[in-house]
């Protein structure tokens, strides 16, 4: 009874020894499924670099777009269809692989996925659908301009090499979606699995990114599985084969063999013995080579093995360890190839690129920022410890700059300024950008960014000064002119007709005069060389000049001119004669784009420590994109009307005006429900004209 009693516990630990063989079977066809899956991911996202050309080349030729699409579709064979959709969804142009021939009379676009796209400005990928049988993903590309590129990528590939994979001879895998559902062209249509309810976005019997399941009901009876997350597109990766054929075992099959033991007697321990040998022997072998696999050393494959199943599962699981090897060895030379053309790159642009960590250390320079710091090495010490952020940035405007990130007072911020060197030598003007750095959803860094704008700050002086040369030499000829136009006009031999002619040559010289004092005393305020004639002014003196200056000319346009002093003090420190030239230029510029009926009202009261005024209207108004650059000099809105009055420099002038008295202008306007132009000045002004940098 011994031997007897021995085999069957013997029987009964092969039992368990086959289940665990079963597991690890199904857990390492399962990671290799989930590596293939995660593979295709990055072979997905490689065909799509088409799309920066793509974006970038848009609008130089139609034929060279088609040239761009034709190219890359056909080099990348899994790009079933490819097509380049307006803003409005329409196709601009599209290209499909007529050997797939998957959609014939299907509309292959989705609206649904168009608008994630948009709404999150980033790629979305649509749900896998099978069309004619194969697998597809489709993906939306947004550009910056508001065009899309849509893609339909082939899992065909990947669905092929997933059906080779089986644990056994029923063992399939398949793909499911985070709802549960089996994923279309991937695995057995007929495999209807019951994981149960879904609940915090995945079915509740795959509670995490991996596992061993032992009992999965299913339309086809109990099923084992080991499962895997690939989190890219995200899909469950599951290795499912029937219990029964899983664990190997026929319900009797104990009884059975305790009854032949006890028939046999010596000649069962024999051949269990034997058995036993033969068995784990191959076992142990796949043992060790799943521990290899799990310890990423994939060049020890499993010796031959005579037994058919056994002989299967190592001849697959040599093929998988290859792959995966030369996948590796892959993905190795790549990313080092890469990080040298990234680290080439940055190195040897112009730009200076700094990068720091939050704990105060500089991390990166490359060769332009070293240059700019007077930094001969990398960004570390002799002793090889990381630089801190006040010793590597040796200049205040970018220490400061890094300082308000570091702190998390600012996540952007931008800035132009003039650097000096070590020794106090200019080195130019750089434009700085910084910016927090983010990496899966934390701060783990910040970006600074400068690049040398010294020679256009040059030849935007240099245009300035031609400027203001020719139309200072302009107002002696001008003069001259307007004197002989005097004499002209009082000659008696003049008839009607050249007297009309007289007067629209006085009306273009008198504009032209305008003109060029608008431009002079630009160039007087910008340059600092206009200096304030800062009294004690009172606000109700200036609406009341404003109000006898346009009172006429608002009636003669049908228009109600309201003038509405603030709440008291009213009395503030200012040069009143600039001051009334901003309110005045800013009630002429409302008169131009209000209609009859309209009213303007013009407002001067206290706020703080501040002076307010405003000028308020019930015109048009001004398109959201043009508030940012109605102060800028030539620029214009069109009135709507026939007549076009002044050249765009009154706004102009009144920034800088309000600059000078060290206060701020801005306009606030609704499309349709007219507009508001607001500025403030200290109430207790210094008497120190303030220099307006150019």
């Amino acid at each position: 009874m011994i031997p007897i009693l021995a085999s069957g516990v013997w029987i009964i630990k092969w039992n368990g020894q086959i289940r665990e063989n079963a597991k690890r079977s199904h857990e390492a066809v399962a990671q290799f499924a989930q590596g293939l899956v995660e593979a295709e991911a990055v072979t997905m996202n490689k065909s799509l670099a088409f799309a920066e050309p793509l974006e970038r080349d848009y609008g130089q030729h139609v034929s060279y777009e088609r040239k761009i699409l034709v190219e890359n579709v056909s080099r990348h064979p899994f790009l079933a269809f490819a097509a380049v959709l307006g803003p409005d969804g329409k196709v601009l142009d599209q290209l499909e692989m007529r050997q797939e021939n998957l959609f014939r009379d299907r509309a292959v676009v989705s609206r649904e996925l168009l608008g994630r796209a948009s709404r999150t400005k980033r790629v979305a990928l649509g749900p896998i659908e099978a069309i004619n049988g194969v697998p597809v993903q489709p993906i939306a590309y947004p550009f910056d301009d508001g065009r899309f590129l849509y893609v339909v990528y082939s899992l065909k590939s990947l669905a092929d090499e997933l059906k080779r994979l089986k644990v056994g001879a029923n063992g399939v895998v398949v793909l499911l979606d985070a709802s549960g559902g089996q994923v279309p062209g991937f695995g057995t249509p007929d495999l209807k699995l019951n994981l149960g309810k879904v609940s915090k976005g995945s079915p509740a019997l795959l509670s995490d990114k991996s596992g061993w399941l032992t009992s999965v009901p299913s339309d086809d009876g109990v099923q084992v599985a080991a499962y895997e997350l690939a989190p890219t597109f995200p899909l469950w990766v599951l290795s499912v084969q029937k219990r029964s054929e899983a664990f190997a075992q026929p319900p009797h099959f104990v009884a059975q063999v305790a009854t032949f033991l006890i028939a046999l007697g010596f000649l069962i321990i024999i051949g269990a013995y034997a058995i036993s040998a033969g068995l784990t022997r191959p076992i142990k072998q796949l043992i060790v080579a799943s521990d290899n696999v799990s310890r990423s050393e994939f060049d020890k494959p499993v010796p031959p093995i005579g037994w058919a199943e056994l002989g299967q599962l190592a001849g697959a699981f040599n093929e998988m360890m290859r792959r995966l090897n030369s996948y590796k060895k892959l993905q190795v030379e790549k990313l080092l190839e890469e990080k040298a053309k990234v680290e080439a790159l940055v190195h040897n642009i112009p730009d200076a690129i700094i990068m720091a960590g939050f704990d105060g250390t500089v991390f990166y320079l490359n060769g332009a920022a070293r240059l700019l710091l007077g930094l001969d090495g990398a960004a570390k010490k002799e002793g090889g410890s990381a630089m801190k952020v006040a010793e590597a940035l040796s200049v205040p405007e970018i220490r400061s700059i890094a300082f308000a990130l570091l702190g998390h007072k600012k996540r952007v911020d931008a800035a132009e300024f003039a650097v000096r060197g070590k020794d106090g030598a200019p080195q130019g003007i750089f434009a700085c950008r910084a910016l927090t750095v983010q990496s899966a959803g934390r701060d783990v860094g910040i970006l600074i960014a400068l690049r040398n704008v010294t020679a256009e700050r040059e030849l935007d002086k240099m245009k300035e000064d031609f400027m203001h040369a020719i139309v200072h030499d302009l107002r002696n000829p001008l003069s001259a002119v307007e004197g002989f136009i005097g004499l002209l006009a009082r000659s008696p031999a003049l008839g009607s007709k050249e007297k009309m002619m007289m007067g629209y040559v006085k009306t273009a010289t008198d504009t032209l005069r305008q003109l060029v004092s608008d431009i002079l005393d630009l160039a007087k305020l910008e340059s600092g060389t206009k200096d304030l004639k800062l009294e004690q002014t009172s606000a109700l003196e200036i609406l009341e000049s404003l109000k006898a200056l346009f009172s006429l000319q608002t009636q003669a346009a049908s228009m109600n001119l309201v003038f509405s002093p603030g709440s008291p003090p009213l009395e503030f420190a200012g040069d009143r004669e600039l001051l009334t030239r901003v309110m005045m230029n800013l009630i002429g510029n409302s008169l131009k784009f209000t209609p009859k009926g309209g009213t303007i009202t013009a407002y001067i009261g206290s706020k703080g420590g501040m002076m307010e005024f405003y000028v308020q209207d019930t015109g048009r108004g001004i398109p959201a994109d043009k508030l940012d650059f109605v102060f800028e000099k030539f620029k214009q809105l069109d009135s709507g009307k026939a007549t076009r009055s002044g050249y765009g420099l009154g706004l102009s002038i009144c920034k800088k005006i309000v600059e000078l008295h060290g206060g701020r202008i801005w306009a606030e306007s609704e499309e349709g429900k007219g507009a508001r132009f607001i500025f403030q000045i200290p109430r207790h002004a210094v008497v120190e004209a303030a220099k307006v940098a150019v």
